[in-house]
């Protein structure tokens, strides 16, 4: 199944094969819907969201469930998968590429950020990023790549100010951020996001990560950034 693992299922009296051990949406996704709906309201409300369990229980599921709530609502929407990332350039380039996608320019930007010349012929995309030229830099030599992750993330506020739209921000496994530059990098993250206005952000991780570290104590730079959210084991009634 080429690394997909499933379980045989009834539904009807029909079988079916579910998907395990990767996210899933739509009518795959089961058993969250309390979740789902009282971390919806609280982003509604403005109110970010930190999301808490042990790995494999669905958090990413959860997550890009809301986030396609959130767009069918006409919101702008980011998921930022931590785990993925390698390098602090490569964390800005990808909140940008994720921030433009919802202007459907993201793949463009994508595809050409090391090349400034294509960058610059595509028309829409210069209508776009009017006043965010950073955007350029990624192709250039010798780059801070520390000020490119900066403006990256004043970016995600600040262009959903510029189109007039509210943007839910997804950040999967937050809690892996460290392994990038330790304090440094969650100094930086606290500073630029406890100040937009128009951004709110939903943050999940596990224990077995720092998440508890990050948001949970007292003396953690994100103490009471957002409310708090432990996943519990789906019940057994709700997978019969």
């Amino acid at each position: 199944m080429y690394g997909t693992h499933c379980v045989l299922a009834m539904k009807n009296n029909e079988s079916y094969l579910l998907q395990i051990g990767k996210p899933v949406t739509g009518n795959d996704f089961i058993g969250r819907k309390e979740e789902l709906m009282r971390i919806q309201a609280l982003l509604e409300q403005g109110q970010s969201v930190v999301l808490v369990a042990p790995r494999r229980f669905g958090k990413t599921s959860l997550l890009l469930e809301i986030l396609k709530y959130f767009k069918k609502q006409s919101y702008f929407t980011t998921f930022i998968d931590i785990f993925s990332i390698s390098s602090i350039k490569s964390l800005a380039a990808y909140i940008t590429e994720n921030v433009l996608i919802n202007k459907q320019i993201g793949f463009v930007f994508s595809k050409f950020k090391n090349n400034i010349v294509e960058l610059i012929k595509n028309v829409k995309f210069q209508q776009e990023i009017e006043g965010f030229e950073y955007t350029l830099s990624f192709g250039q030599k010798n780059v801070d790549e520390w000020e490119l992750l900066s403006k990256s993330i004043d970016f995600i506020d600040q262009f959903s100010i510029k189109n007039k739209k509210k943007i839910i921000n997804a950040f999967d496994e937050f809690g892996d951020i460290k392994k990038l530059d330790g304090n440094k990098v969650v100094k930086l993250f606290r500073a630029k996001l406890q100040l937009h206005k128009n951004a709110v952000y939903i943050f999940s991780g596990s224990f077995e990560s720092i998440i508890n570290e990050l948001f949970i104590e007292k003396n953690a730079p994100f103490y009471k950034f957002g409310r708090v959210i432990e996943l519990d084991f789906i019940s057994k009634d709700v997978f019969i």
